[in-house]
């Protein structure tokens, strides 16, 4: 995997660089979900919040699980649900992210995919870029570009996935390759 700077799209995560002081995206990595015309739509991945899905009162009492990880997804409609899912297939009133990647279903249908086992994580709000800001932004220098892959997206160590991601496709940041909690 390397770093492509000046241009992102659907499959790409962002990693903000260690100077971004924005407290929003500080220390974030977001996977863009989607790009167009317009601009692009993104979920931070690295957000866990300290709330169960039954919490948010939008889950039938038929779902198999309410222990999914929940992550703050950006700071554009925090009210809104948003899903990222595993499997072959691409259900209805989803879109493919990359291979083995969806974004985005109706409840009853991520009720079925978690059922089946396949990986699924849950995001309140979401972050989106207008058009042409997002290309602003990178020329800026505010973010990193690398390519993911889908055991990025469902990385269990939430936390410590910037600083890894960072020290694996930026060499320049030598503090970070010195630091015990990345071994």
């Amino acid at each position: 995997m390397t770093a492509h700077p000046g241009r992102a799209q659907a499959g790409d995560l962002l990693l903000s660089v260690p100077t971004m002081h924005d407290p929003n995206f500080e220390e974030s990595v977001v996977l863009i979900c989607q790009t167009d015309r317009e601009g692009c739509h993104g979920l931070i991945l690295n957000r866990p919040i300290d709330l169960e899905l039954a919490n948010i009162g939008s889950l039938p009492s038929s779902w198999p699980s309410t222990e999914l990880p929940l992550c703050w997804g950006g700071p554009v409609a925090p009210e809104q649900l948003q899903a990222l899912q595993t499997g072959s297939s691409t259900p209805e009133n989803c879109f493919q992210v990359m291979a083995g990647l969806q974004f985005g279903g109706i409840l009853e249908d991520l009720e079925s995919i978690a059922a089946k086992g396949e990986q699924l994580r849950f995001f309140l709000g979401y972050s989106g870029w207008g058009k042409h800001q997002l290309e602003q932004e990178l020329a800026e220098g505010s973010w990193i570009v690398v390519p993911s892959e889908v055991g990025d997206v469902f990385d269990s160590n939430l936390p410590g996935i910037w600083k890894r991601l960072v020290a694996k496709h930026d060499i320049s940041v030598d503090w970070i390759d010195s630091d015990p909690g990345l071994n």
